[in-house]
């Protein structure tokens, strides 16, 4: 459950690491720091829960509802994102570019 978790964050803009173990293509079965950390971005921004912790206000905790806006994701959410990635990527190479 971990491994698909880390996966739908972070192919929806979530990214639990940019490298190593939990970045995109290698997720891990570890709920570890930063596993928690981008669940409790995605809670935030889904205006889910915003503070507190895993004991008093389930910030960090994957339940029923954070399971349900996980679900919810659209492919249309997904495209937009990795559209965003692009253009933000084709910026920085025209900018690498412009110092050669």
């Amino acid at each position: 459950e971990v491994i698909a978790l880390q996966k739908i964050l972070n192919t929806n803009g979530y990214i639990i690491t940019n490298e190593g173990p939990g970045s995109p293509g290698n997720e891990t079965t570890l709920f570890g720091n930063y596993t928690r950390t981008a669940v409790r971005k995605f809670q935030c921004d889904q205006k889910l829960v915003c503070e507190g912790d895993e004991y008093t206000t389930a910030f960090g905790v994957v339940g029923p509802r954070t399971r349900e806006a996980l679900t919810k994701l659209s492919k249309v959410d997904r495209i937009a994102y990795l559209e965003a990635k692009i253009a933000e990527l084709k910026k920085q190479i025209a900018e690498l570019e412009a110092k050669l």
